[in-house]
This record gives structure tokens, sequence and C-alpha cells, in this order.
């Protein structure tokens, strides 16, 4: 698998590294993180073809990628923690099973508040790189990165009108009957699929934009460094998310399992194993760069 990736690299890059990247990939046991290092590399490189030869898997890059992946991990983390908040959902429901069993509640909570940990990490490290990020467009006049940076904006926007437009009618049962579990209309079926397939959409293209800008742009080492402060925090919310999430799934199941019959918490916690394991080995490989100069 690592060598089919290295044919993604520009040619320019083969010619020159090929045979030592397959000698060294021979070398050295293969890891999920050795994949996504190629894979992003493979980016930086068509980004930067105007530095081959040089040295692409400098400690630079290679931490700006552990910061990459983490920050993205975040994205796909909190989607699949709000899904596990459906668990609130009936509320009469959810309110009678907390008071037979208030440590379900309690759990809940510790989880919203690693979720906000991460989500202050998150904010942190946006903050500068943005900051960074806007100021080299602006003087180097790079109006495509300035264009990427417009699309997590303008897919928020979509997401909000589409919401004012079509809401209402997201929301219609049948027969015009409003208890909760009365079924929705097959327009309604439609319209909340169709905001789901936004969603997805605008986060992919959000994330993608967001990449790319981070890759056009020029991060020096001692910011990155900087940054991994914050990516340490979201990695932290991350896992103790996870743990957190892993002690409420199994207090519904045993304690009431009338909450778990309409929240898809094996694929939430597919979701948040994965992103954990993600952020683990980015922030490890990240930590590794950063000690190097």
């Amino acid at each position: 698998m690592a060598r089919y990736l290295l044919w993604l690299y520009p040619q320019v890059w083969r010619e020159r590294y090929l045979a030592e990247m397959e000698e060294l990939l021979q070398e050295h046991p293969l890891t999920n993180w050795t994949l996504i290092d190629l894979f992003l590399g493979s980016i930086d490189a068509h980004l930067h073809v105007n530095l081959i030869p040089g040295r692409l898997t400098a400690m630079t890059y290679r931490l700006r990628n552990s910061e990459i992946v983490i920050f993205c991990a975040f994205v796909f983390y909190t989607l699949a923690w709000l899904a596990v908040r459906l668990v609130r959902d009936p509320l009469a429901a959810w309110q009678q099973a907390t008071q037979q069993h208030p440590e379900i509640k309690i759990t809940l909570n510790i989880v919203d508040g690693l979720e906000g940990l991460a989500l202050l990490g998150v904010a942190a490290g946006a903050l500068p790189l943005l900051i960074t990020i806007f100021a080299f467009a602006f003087k180097k006049k790079r109006w495509d990165i300035l264009g990427l940076l417009a699309v997590p904006p303008l897919a928020f926007i979509t997401l909000v009108g589409y919401l004012l437009v079509l809401g209402p009618a997201s929301t219609q049962k049948v027969n015009g009957n409003t208890a909760p579990e009365a079924s929705l209309t097959p327009l309604a079926f439609l319209l909340q699929m169709g905001f789901v397939i936004l969603l997805l959409a605008g986060v992919i293209a959000s994330l993608v934009s967001i990449t790319l800008c981070l890759k056009k742009s020029q991060l020096d080492k001692p910011l990155l460094d900087l940054i991994l402060l914050p990516a340490g925090i979201v990695t932290l919310g991350i896992t103790g998310g996870l743990v957190g999430t892993i002690v409420l799934i199994a207090l519904l199941y045993t304690e009431a399992p009338q909450l778990t019959s309409v929240v898809p918490l094996a694929v939430s916690l597919i979701v948040m194993l994965a992103t954990g394991l993600i952020t683990l080995t980015a922030f490890r490989q990240g930590w590794i760069a950063r000690a190097n100069p």
C-alpha cells in the first residue's frame, strides 16, 4: 500500500527519492501514520514542487501534517459527539431515566465538558494560524488562499439559509400529528436527509479548503511548535471524551436501554475510537518532530 502511495508524488520527486523511499520502507515497520504521512506528503510535494530537490520529509512538514490531522479529526469527533447527545431525545424519557440514574447525566456532562475543552484547543490553535495565513495571503497577493478561506463561512451561511427556508417543512408530521413518535411526511424526511447531506458536504469542503490553505501558506517551525500545545489540548479532550463515551454507553445499556433505541451509538463509538487513535498517533509524531530541528 505504501509503495502505491509513492506514485502519487510528482515525477521529479520520484526520480530523486523513489528508490531511497522504497528502501526506507523496507527497513522500518509500516504503521497507519506512515500511510497518512505519505498521503499528506504527496499533496505537499505537488504544492511545493519548487522545493525539490530538498528535504521534503523535514520535521517542519511532519509537524504541520500532524496538526492538520488532529484538527480534522476533531471535526469528525464532534459529529459523533453530537450524535451521542441524541440520547436526550425525547427529553421526557431522558429526565425520567436520569432521575433514577443520575450517574448517566453526570457522565454525559463530563463528555460535554471534554468536548468544550477540545473546542477551546481548536480555537487557541486556529487564531494564530488564521492571522498568519491572512497576513501571508495579503502580503503575497494570494487570492486563491483567500478564496479557500471563504469556503467555511459560505458553507455555514448555506446551512443556516437551508434551515431558515426549509426548516419548518422538514418537521411536519403525517396528518398534522404533533406527537413525538408520529412519522414525518415524505417531504419532511427528504428535507432532513438533504440537510444531513448538505452538512457533510459542507464539513468536507471546509476541511479540504483549510487543509489547502495550510499547505499553500508559509508556516515556520516556531509557530507550528506553538500550535502543538493547543493540538495537545484537542487530543486530551478527544481521548478523554472517548473514555467518557464508553462509560456512558455502558451505563445506558445496563441502566436505561430505552434511551438507546433511536441513537446510532455503535457508529458514533467507532468514529470516536478512530479519531482518538488518529489524534494520539498524530500528536506523538508531532511531538517527535517538535523535538528535532
